[in-house]
């Protein structure tokens, strides 16, 4: 597994590339007027920075406990029907293959109550920008990694569909971030646009726990979860007054918004009646319905 280094991060040209491109876009096709570098861009910019470098023996052991499982329940040679395949037919499955997994990770972060607290700091963007893709908590990442390539490892295609499949979900994950008034015409019946996921991100009732499809349009339309608005661009963001939104952009605000906002699914997993109860009684504490 490729694991990024702090300064790998800071002086890498793909991640400026691809935000530089979207950004140029907004510019052009803004949904809502704003400064492209604004305080919540930074923010991002921050919590990539610790995606990538910080975490780093994280990452390190997850590859190891990936690899591991992977070869205890994937012995060599019995499940791995793809491996001798042309490469054009192992990016085509294991792109359709991969796609459904980013779907069914992305349900469990939504309907599963404890894994919905750790992805709202991903909602939690009002202002939906490129680099809105890395406002990610280290637990969504651990789980989504879990499950999202699992499908390659299965099929045991090579190292070129891995790549290939992994660069273009990182690129389209940063346009459909974007802040740009595009539903792609004729394509939006196939392919996840930036309105069909800003809808997503929408903070209207309505809009909530739909569209979660990653890439193709066709996981929301046959498990129900597909909105038919192609048209409107909604206000983002998750209504909890009480997540720490980040108001300053110098260094030492940027550290401490995002240490707060870390800390934050587990204050409101505390806080939840649905699942509180349980961890207070585990903890040997009462729990109270009221402050």
């Amino acid at each position: 597994m490729h694991v990024d280094h702090v300064q790998a991060y800071l002086f890498n040209w793909k991640v400026y590339g691809a935000a530089a491109i979207c950004l140029a876009l907004e510019g052009l096709f803004f949904v809502r007027f704003r400064p492209l570098l604004s305080v919540q861009l930074a923010q991002d910019f921050v919590f990539g920075v610790l995606k990538h470098g910080l975490f780093v023996p994280l990452s390190f052991a997850n590859a190891a406990l990936y690899m591991a499982a992977y070869d205890l329940i994937l012995p060599s040679g019995q499940w791995q029907i793809a491996r001798d395949w042309p490469l054009w037919a192992q990016l085509g499955v294991g792109f359709v293959a991969a796609d459904f997994a980013v779907y069914l990770s992305h349900w469990m972060l939504h309907k599963v109550p404890v894994l919905w607290h750790f992805h709202a700091v991903h909602h939690s963007q009002t202002n939906l920008n490129p680099l809105t893709t890395h406002r990610t908590h280290v637990v969504q990442d651990v789980v989504e990694d879990i499950v999202r390539y699992l499908p390659l490892a299965v099929l045991g295609v090579g190292y070129p569909t891995w790549v290939g499949v992994r660069a273009f979900n990182w690129v389209w994950a940063h346009l459909i971030h974007s802040n740009v008034r595009w539903n792609l015409g004729p394509l939006r019946n196939v392919i996840v646009s930036p309105q069909y996921h800003r809808l997503h991100h929408s903070r209207d009732a309505e809009h909530h726990d739909r569209n979660l499809a990653g890439r193709l349009v066709l996981w929301d339309r046959l498990f129900g979860t597909w909105h038919p608005d192609r048209e409107t661009y909604p206000e983002t963001g998750i209504p909890d007054p009480s997540y720490p939104v980040e108001t300053s952009a110098t260094p030492g605000a940027l550290t401490r918004q995002l240490a707060r906002q870390y800390a934050y699914p587990f204050q409101a997993i505390w806080r939840d009646p649905s699942i509180a109860p349980g961890l207070r009684r585990a903890a040997g504490r009462p729990w109270r319905t009221t402050a």
